[in-house]
């Protein structure tokens, strides 16, 4: 007499992950976004195999060693997370995520400011003069990880703007160029004067 005999050649469905800002209890965090926290990882407990069952499941950073510890990825940079599971006949099945990381400054871009017009002279910033001054950004911010999002400058705390003007009026004006990266960390150049 032979049998039963028990076949399994269907590939089990993969673990998905947790992934958090900064903790285990902080608010989750999407996949393939940028931003500018910590991501706390770990494995979830639903990787499934109808037929042999599950055997177990880990996943690994960058390649590196296979683990199914959590963890916290601190540093700067792009993750890919590959999350294996493999059941009790050896067939396995992944899934990837993508974390970025950016916790760098951009450089925040600098302006343009003119005599008179666009097409003054230079005006030389902190110094007294009798003419208008145009000032407008120049699109030279920069941001090495994630990318500039936005620049906006303020006169005087006044609002935000990006666009050109020209200041008429007697008196001191301080102007603060402010760049915002696409994982929301912002750098302000205080300080230009007109």
């Amino acid at each position: 007499r032979f049998g039963p005999y028990k076949f399994d050649n269907t590939v089990p469905t993969a673990g998905t992950m947790t992934m958090k800002l900064d903790t285990s209890s902080g608010a989750a965090y999407t996949n393939d976004t940028w931003t500018n926290h910590n991501v706390y990882i770990a494995l979830n407990n639903d990787a499934q195999d109808a037929h042999s069952g599950v055997k177990g499941t880990t996943y690994t950073v960058n390649g590196g060693t296979a683990t199914s510890n959590p963890t916290t990825l601190t540093e700067t940079g792009t993750y890919t997370i590959v999350v294996t599971t493999t059941d009790n006949v050896g067939l396995t099945t992944s899934s990837t995520y993508t974390i970025k990381i950016d916790k760098v400054n951009p450089i925040a871009a600098t302006l343009t400011m003119k005599l008179d017009s666009s097409s003054g002279t230079a005006y030389t910033n902190n110094t007294w003069t009798n003419h208008d001054v145009y000032i407008a950004l120049n699109n030279d911010a920069k941001d090495e990880h994630s990318g500039v999002k936005q620049t906006t400058y303020t006169v005087n705390g006044g609002a935000a703007t990006s666009n050109p003007t020209t200041l008429t009026e007697t008196g001191t004006y301080t102007i603060v160029v402010t760049t915002e990266d696409n994982a929301g960390t912002s750098y302000n150049e205080a300080g230009n004067k007109a």
